[in-house]
């Protein structure tokens, strides 16, 4: 049963350590979206808050665009097991509508990413 411990103690921290991969990590996107003080910045997608609402300032937004982007440069070749992505936060006193109905997540060592998902 000790060993049993153990095991699930070493998943527990590998799991842990790949959600953080990109946690303040250089990210950049194609263009930002402000309004009023809000301004929309590619950082705040790795800034470790999980706060989703537009409203407070808390998430990525880019500019209306065809083929709008965001990446995260990991700093290092490293295995990735699982990418999450999450959507603003959208309320009857926020709404917003939903941009994320079709994407494409690229994961590779060259800009243009050398894998499509």
């Amino acid at each position: 049963m000790n060993s049993f411990l153990q095991k699930s103690s070493a998943l527990i921290v590998v799991n842990i350590f790949l959600l953080d991969l990109a946690l303040y990590q250089n990210a950049t996107q194609s263009s930002v979206y402000s309004e009023g003080i809000k301004t929309g910045v590619a950082s705040l997608a790795v800034d470790g808050n999980k706060n989703r609402d537009w409203n407070q300032g808390f998430c990525i937004h880019t500019a209306s665009q065809n083929d709008p982007w965001w990446r995260v440069d990991l700093g290092a070749s490293l295995p990735v097991a699982e990418v999450v992505i999450v959507n603003r936060l959208c309320t009857s006193s926020s709404p917003c509508a939903n941009h994320m109905n079709a994407f494409e997540i690229r994961i590779g060592g060259k800009e243009n990413g050398t894998q499509k998902r």
